[in-house]
Formats: C-alpha cells, structure tokens, sequence
C-alpha cells in the first residue's frame, strides 16, 4: 500500500526533519538552495550569512581557533569535489564512505547520491545537525553523524572510501590530520581530496608521502563567493 500524505507528514523522518529546522532557524539565518547534477537535485539549507556567525564566534570565545563555524561556509572546495564525484561516478554503491569535516554536508550528499553509506562526521554539533537536516531532505534512508575531532579520531574500522574537502588550511592540524587519514582508511582504500591551491598546503601532502600515500591530481574551476572562478585541485589518494 502507497502511503498516504498524512502518513508521511508524521513520519519519524519528517518529524526529525521539522525538529533540526526548527532548532537551526532559530539559531542561525538559513537559505534553502538547489544544485542540479545531470537529471538529479540536491535541495539542502545553508547559512545565510557566514560572516556575521563567524564574528560572532571570535565576540564570544577568548580562544576563538577552537570554536570558528567554518562548517558554516559553503566552500568552494566542497562544490568542485561535488561535481568531480559525480563527473567521475567512482564505484559507492553499497560502499561504507566517511565525510571528515563534513561542514553542511554537500560532498556528502553528493555521495549518497551515487549509493554510498555515508557517515558524516564534524567537530562541531550544529554542523552535524545542518548535515542530518539537508541529508533527510534528499534520501529516505538512514545515514550516521559522527561528532570527531581528527586530532583524536575514535578507534573504528577503518573504511574503503574518505571524502575530504578543503581540510589542509592550518599547518598545526597537517600532522594529527594525516596521522588521521592514515588510521582511518583501509588498506586498499581511496581518499578524494579538494584544496583550492593554497602554498601551505604543500607541506600537508609531504607528510602524506612521507606516510607511503601517493595521489592522482585534477583540477576543476568553480564559482567562488564573488562569482569569480576559483581553480580547485581534486586528488585521488591511495597507499602506494
């Protein structure tokens, strides 16, 4: 029997939905947008104004570093390795994949789309919440969100497949979050890494070799936050 419209107003899904936009409206400025990938639409929530949070975090916090809401910030990076995802179409169905710093969750999203068992994972809880709200306004099916610090990442089954986007920004995180990459992958998995050229980052992927990684590079432009296009380098990185 097809469920009818009352059936799925109250549904645990629906009511869950209702429940994280309720909480994360009240807290934040929210804009619903759409990213159309060939014949599919993504629907997901955004922060309005991601500066005026971010000021508002650095007013509140004596040692703002540990609490800035980057995750609040749809980045660039995060569009280009979207669309290098489904340009590529890499085999995830059915495949257990994990989102570090997963912000509002659009790679992630991007990777339920093509069947992957996501596990979305973020140091901050709203953006866990941001990503479980966008994540049941597109799929019908259960995801996990995982509150992780890649300083101290929990001792789990390392999985097949890493989504990792625009991560290598400080130098003091390149160490804690290579040694992360490191645990947290299969022996013969892939990571998918965007980073949008930044020099620094240059000394976060001499750790990676240093750790017997090698990687395959691309490159894809994207509309940065001007309009302006923004040349983002997508890495394909395996164990050599």
């Amino acid at each position: 029997m097809e469920p009818n419209q009352q059936d799925l107003m109250f549904s645990p899904e629906a009511q869950r939905t209702d429940s994280l936009y309720q909480y994360l409206s009240r807290r934040y400025a929210l804009r619903q947008e759409t990213v159309s990938l060939g014949e599919h639409r993504l629907h997901f929530f955004r922060v309005a104004d991601p500066d005026r949070v971010i000021d508002r975090v650095l007013e509140a916090h004596a040692d703002p570093d540990e609490h800035i809401p980057y995750w609040a910030e749809l980045w660039p990076s995060a569009l280009a390795l979207g669309k290098f995802l489904f340009e590529q179409q890499p085999d995830l169905e059915g495949r257990r994949l994990l989102d570090l710093g997963s912000g509002s969750g659009y790679t992630g999203l991007v990777a339920g789309l093509l069947g992957a068992g996501v596990v979305f994972s973020d140091n901050q809880p709203d953006a866990l919440r941001l990503c479980e709200l966008n994540w049941w306004l597109n799929f019908h099916r259960p995801a996990q969100f995982w509150q992780m610090d890649w300083r101290n990442p929990p001792p789990v089954e390392p999985f097949p497949v890493i989504l990792a986007s625009d991560v290598a920004y400080e130098r003091r995180l390149f160490q804690p979050l290579a040694a992360a990459l490191d645990q947290l992958l299969a022996p013969e998995g892939v990571i998918y890494l965007s980073e949008p050229n930044r020099a620094l980052a240059r000394g976060f992927f001499q750790m990676l070799a240093e750790r017997g990684f090698s990687w395959d590079r691309a490159e894809l432009a994207v509309p940065g936050p001007s309009s302006k296009a923004i040349a983002v380098s997508l890495y394909t990185i395996r164990r050599k």
